[in-house]
């Protein structure tokens, strides 16, 4: 099975016909079988290495328009702007996007973090 990195994942595109597998670090692997799970993943991820803590957020999302990825309320900066937020610990991601808008979340959320060698790699299927 290949896995990319989040330096390999920079150069890849994705459709819907793509969906995450895996996600993996050193220590754990945790199946996936959507971009939600992944997402998710993803936080627990940040969290559980100091990446992220409350002084952090809110995290916006790649495109910089108001919306974020990661904040400690439901919320995007302009409250009518449409989310789907799933709760991890003390903070919310928004997971209403496509694929590819994914993609470029997690790799802007590193970015806005200061993350610059994270030690996680992901697998993906298509369908």
């Amino acid at each position: 099975m290949v896995t990319y990195t989040a330096k390999e994942l920079n150069g890849l595109t994705f459709d819907k016909h793509i969906y995450p597998r895996e996600f993996r670090d050193e220590e754990n692997v945790v199946p996936v079988s959507s971009w939600v799970e992944l997402s998710i993943a993803f936080l627990r991820w940040l969290l559980e290495n100091g990446h992220l803590c409350m002084h952090k957020v809110p995290v916006a999302n790649h495109a910089g328009r108001g919306k974020y990825l990661i904040n400690s309320e439901k919320r995007h900066e302009y409250p009518d702007l449409d989310a789907n937020w799933e709760r991890v610990g003390a903070y919310y991601i928004d997971t209403k996007y496509d694929a590819d808008h994914h993609r470029k979340n997690m790799l802007e959320a590193l970015r806005i973090l200061g993350v610059t060698s994270p030690n996680f790699r992901i697998s993906f299927r298509q369908i």
